[in-house]
This record gives C-alpha cells, sequence and structure tokens, in this order.
C-alpha cells in the first residue's frame, strides 16, 4: 500500500481533496494495480470522491485511469457511474484514452457501460481514429461493433417512433384522443439527439 493510503484519512475530507488524493496517485504513479491500491481507491468513491472532479492536468479520474490501463479502477469508477463521455480540454474522453494504450479491455469496458464512439477530440478524431492509427485490429473490432450496434438500435427506435407516431396520428384523425398511458411528445430525444 502506497504512503499516501497509509496515511490519508478519509473521515472530514471533502469530495474535491478525496478526488484529488485519488487522482494524484493515479498520475504519479503509485498506483500499481495492488490489491491494496484498489480498495484503496474503492474507499475513496465510497466516501464521496467527486467523479467529475478535474484534476490539474485536465482530466477525471476515470481519464486519468483508463490512459494508465488501470483496469480494475476503471471497473470500479464504471460501477460508481463516473461519467464516461466527459471531454478533457484537448477533447480526449475516456475511451480516446484507452485506444491511445492500446487498452482493449479498457475499451470494452467503457463501451459496454455506454461511453460513445462518435464523441471527437478537438482535432475532430473520434477514439476510433486513434485506433486505426494504431493499427490494433482487436480494438478497431470492438469499435466497429459498437458502432454498428448503436446506429442499429437508433434506427429500430427510429422506426418504433414513427410507428407509434402513425397510430396516434390515426387516433386524431378519426377524432379520439390518445390514450393517457401513451400520449408522449414529439420529436422524441435520446441523450439530447433527436430521433
Amino acid at each position: 500500500m502506497t504512503e499516501l493510503a497509509q496515511t490519508f484519512t478519509i473521515h472530514g475530507q471533502t469530495p474535491e481533496a478525496l478526488a484529488t488524493a485519488l487522482m494524484d496517485e493515479m498520475q504519479e504513479g503509485k498506483v500499481q494495480g495492488k490489491q491494496a491500491d484498489y480498495e484503496f481507491m474503492k474507499k475513496l468513491i465510497t466516501a464521496g470522491a467527486k467523479l467529475d472532479h478535474v484534476h490539474r492536468w485536465g482530466r477525471n479520474p476515470l481519464q486519468l485511469a483508463a490512459g494508465m490501463q488501470y483496469h480494475a479502477i476503471v471497473d470500479a469508477l464504471i460501477a460508481a457511474k463516473s461519467p464516461l463521455d466527459a471531454q478533457d480540454p484537448e477533447g480526449f474522453t475516456a475511451l480516446h484514452m484507452a485506444a491511445m494504450v492500446f487498452s482493449a479491455r479498457t475499451t470494452r469496458k467503457l463501451l459496454d457501460a455506454g461511453a460513445d464512439p462518435f464523441l471527437k477530440d478537438n482535432t475532430g478524431k473520434t477514439a476510433r481514429d486513434y485506433a486505426l492509427s494504431t493499427n490494433d485490429q482487436k480494438i478497431i473490432v470492438l469499435y466497429d461493433t459498437a458502432i454498428k450496434n448503436r446506429t442499429e438500435a437508433a434506427q429500430r427506435a427510429a422506426e418504433a417512433a414513427a410507428a407509434i407516431k402513425a397510430a396516434d396520428d390515426q387516433y386524431l384523425a378519426a377524432g379520439m384522443p390518445l390514450p393517457r398511458a401513451i400520449r408522449i411528445s414529439w420529436p422524441l430525444t435520446l441523450k439530447g439527439k433527436s430521433l
């Protein structure tokens, strides 16, 4: 266990201080994937470390953990509902970080948790673009599968929305009120994007 983990007192610390301690541990290379380090990180998260806290490098804990391939900590942060799509000052997300360090495991975890593969950094590149530049076929396949699945899901949702709207229009054309249980507003949105 690291010196900070041995001496750090969780009680009385602000969420910002806890998050900073968590990120300092990762950034300074003090975390090495040992069970004691993982348990310490879990205690910080449980104690209320702000998972969206931005460290002096402009990154949140998930971005740091993904970029340093701390798989167990990535798992803990995802389970704690860390913001998956937060972008640092350069526009990098945790998914970008995972692609840049060739981490198929972290990439899969982030995509499975719902990270957005379509987000672009400040240069206009997606995480998949970085995976392409490394020619890591395992990671490229993960992105392609996630993109295909998201596209198909969005298409199914749009088709379902169109079918519901058509049924609503038939009710209204017949002069019948819409059943209260299915009354919805149009247009539908998913994660802020209109369907």
